[in-house]
């Protein structure tokens, strides 16, 4: 595995575990707020997509996101996270940066092969 691969997936790793994120507090989620925006979140670990998609404190929407989620990724063979396409409100967008969620595929993942 080359220096750039093994670099993508610290971090990817680090921003899928929600490691790497913008200081200060979350931006607002909008309630009704129309979805406008088509993301691609990455990650290995969907706890900051969870933070970011659901309103503050909203635990059983954070449970449910807080899972596996779209299309199996992998980097030489092995899985190392998934990518999803999902309509979002332009305030989810920005609580996903904040979380420090991919919103493209990282580089060097790859679709894996034999995924749904």
């Amino acid at each position: 595995m080359d220096r750039r691969t093994l670099a993508a997936l610290v971090l990817a790793g680090l921003v899928g575990a929600g490691a790497l994120t913008i200081d200060g507090p979350a931006p607002p989620h909008v309630p009704g707020e129309a979805r406008t925006v088509t993301l691609t979140p990455c990650a290995s670990d969907w706890s900051a997509w969870a933070q970011a998609w659901c309103p503050d404190g909203d635990v059983q929407c954070i449970d449910v996101n807080d899972d596996r989620q779209g299309r199996p990724y992998c980097v030489d063979g092995v899985e190392v996270g998934q990518c999803a396409s999902t309509p979002a409100t332009p305030s989810q967008e920005a609580r996903a940066l904040h979380f420090g969620v991919a919103l493209d595929v990282p580089p060097g993942w790859e679709a894996c092969p034999d995924a749904p």
